[in-house]
């Protein structure tokens, strides 16, 4: 059995990931931009959070499968500089939704930002 073959753990704590596990929301990400800090994200539709907010375990549908998304403050400013360029109100809300929607949003977020960004 190699590494990839293993199954990820369905049960993880802030000590597992440098900067702790939250949320994925843009006020989440703006702080990673701010503080050159970078966390670990979840969705709430992947599983929950213990009762003291410690400890984050993946729903039957994601245990084993997934593991909390490591946001960089490089990627976090890549949302920032694509959220900051928005003129309209409605398309602000659109990335703060994206962002907190799931996974797969998000990172359709985070891909038109580099596409953005790159250019």
């Amino acid at each position: 059995m190699t590494t990839l073959d293993k199954k990820r753990p369905a049960t993880w704590t802030g000590a597992d990931m440098a900067g702790g596990i939250y949320f994925a929301t843009a006020t989440r990400i703006w702080k990673v931009y701010e503080s050159k800090q970078g966390c670990a994200l979840v969705w709430p539709d992947e599983g929950s959070f213990s009762p003291d907010g410690e400890t984050w375990t993946f729903n039957r549908k994601h245990a084993g499968e997934f593991e909390p998304l490591w946001i960089d403050p490089t990627t976090a400013a890549a949302l920032h500089a694509l959220y900051s360029a928005l003129q309209e109100d409605k398309n602000k809300e659109k990335v703060r939704d994206w962002i907190r929607r799931d996974r797969g949003l998000f990172a359709r977020m985070v891909q038109i930002a580099w596409e953005a960004c790159t250019r």
